[in-house]
């Protein structure tokens, strides 16, 4: 990711296929899922990876992640406008937004 300057792409299709979830506990996953989207934290003067991203989609064929996992995408992403998600039908992740 060193090569690419994220914080210029406008536009991110990801595509993760796969029989089974990689590692028994899904740590490949998530640790792919850290290094494409590094932790950001609002309020810290580090800008998000993908600051101008406009339009965002994503493929899943047998991955299944996290709730922690898919918020971490999508704050890495505050702009995003347009997102496409075909996610295997026993995906959960069900995503809540806090209260600020």
């Amino acid at each position: 990711m060193a090569l690419i300057d994220t914080r210029k792409l406008t536009h991110l299709s990801l595509c993760f296929f796969g029989a089974n979830p990689p590692g028994a506990d899904g740590s490949a996953f998530e640790n792919l899922v850290g290094t494409i989207f590094p932790l950001w934290l609002p309020g810290f003067s580090v800008p998000p990876t993908y600051a101008m991203l406009a339009k965002f989609s994503m493929k899943m064929g047998c991955f299944r992640g996290s709730p922690h996992l898919f918020q971490r995408i999508f704050t890495s992403m505050p702009n995003v406008q347009d997102i496409s998600l075909d996610l295997p039908y026993d995906s959960d992740i069900c995503l809540s937004t806090a209260a600020s």
